[in-house]
């Protein structure tokens, strides 16, 4: 079965943070708080804006972690949360290297990145890539190409959904 995941066209990033604003928006995070972070990176000596959330891995960490398996892995490859599982223990907090899920103080539980998966069961998009106005963020199947950057940690422990890819030139469907 094919894995989804996110794309990233990491040379066209222009760090405006729409795909940021977005899923903050969408999750109504509070402040500080978020599943896509914008930030700047140091790749072969040059800055590179990186966006980025859960990796949606093949072998993910924070659901190792849980105790109650209230992360798991769906059919799709992505990684979701059940929040009726989650006793707030934040043991998948502490265990995910690339600091995906986040502790909801005021709900008591964790959270994270879902792809988006109430939306995409009604055919649309993520909104971090919908709102991507350069269209370097993209969601599907992920192939072997592209790289997993020495800025992300060891990702052969986890097997990320995520490939960056360098610019291609052509405009998205976002």
């Amino acid at each position: 079965m094919p894995r989804l995941g996110f794309t990233y066209e990491i040379d066209r990033c222009t760090g405006c943070k729409a795909c940021q604003i977005a899923c903050k928006d969408r999750n109504d995070l509070h402040e500080g708080s978020f599943f896509r972070r914008v930030d700047l990176v140091n790749y072969e000596g040059s800055l590179h804006y990186y966006s980025g959330a859960c990796n949606h891995c093949e072998k993910p960490a924070c659901a190792e972690a849980c105790p109650t398996k209230a992360l798991y892995s769906a059919e799709d490859g992505t990684v979701q949360h059940s929040a009726g599982k989650c006793i707030g223990c934040g043991s998948c907090v502490r265990k995910c290297p690339y600091g995906a899920p986040k502790l909801s103080e005021s709900l008591g539980i964790s959270r994270k990145c879902d792809a988006c998966a109430e939306l995409r069961a009604l055919g649309r998009t993520p909104v971090c890539v919908r709102a991507c106005i350069t269209h370097c963020l993209q969601f599907g199947e992920v192939s072997e190409d592209g790289w997993i950057p020495s800025f992300l940690p060891n990702p052969e422990a986890t097997r990320p959904a995520l490939r960056i890819v360098r610019d291609t030139g052509g405009a998205g469907d976002g």
